[in-house]
């Protein structure tokens, strides 16, 4: 009984190699600047929302900055971890940016349309 092979697609390599070169590129690229000094919108994420019991943080809405879920699961990173350094707050987003590269490529095929080119476009234009 012999194994069939996966159908090269990209430089020789096999679309699970592909994959997974993006995504080591995608790890790279979100983990090489994950402790630099914190911006404006995170410091302020940090004291305003961060630091609040989980409890008052999902209550509370007092500016467009507080994005709920990253806030809940800074919070958690935070709490695990005992430190607000920038790559502990960043941990969340360095996750799921690269979560979305993973997810993009299982959404991808089902877009495809030969009539219509522009879907990866559209769908890039909603991912972060």
């Amino acid at each position: 009984m012999t194994k069939q092979s996966e159908p090269e697609t990209f430089l020789g390599l096999t679309e699970r190699k592909v994959l997974i070169l993006i995504l080591i590129i995608a790890v790279i690229l979100r983990v090489i600047g994950a402790n630099s000094e914190l911006w404006f919108d995170e410091i302020a994420t940090i004291v305003n929302f961060v630091r609040l019991p989980l409890g008052t943080l999902v209550h509370t809405y007092a500016s467009a900055n507080n994005h709920v879920l990253n806030s809940v699961l800074s919070h958690v990173s935070v709490e695990i971890f005992r430190s607000e350094q920038p790559w502990v707050v960043r941990l969340p987003a360095i996750v799921f940016g690269i979560a979305g590269v993973w997810a993009f490529h299982l959404v991808a095929p089902a877009l495809e349309e030969p009539s219509r080119p522009d879907r990866y476009l559209q769908v890039c234009r909603v991912l972060p």
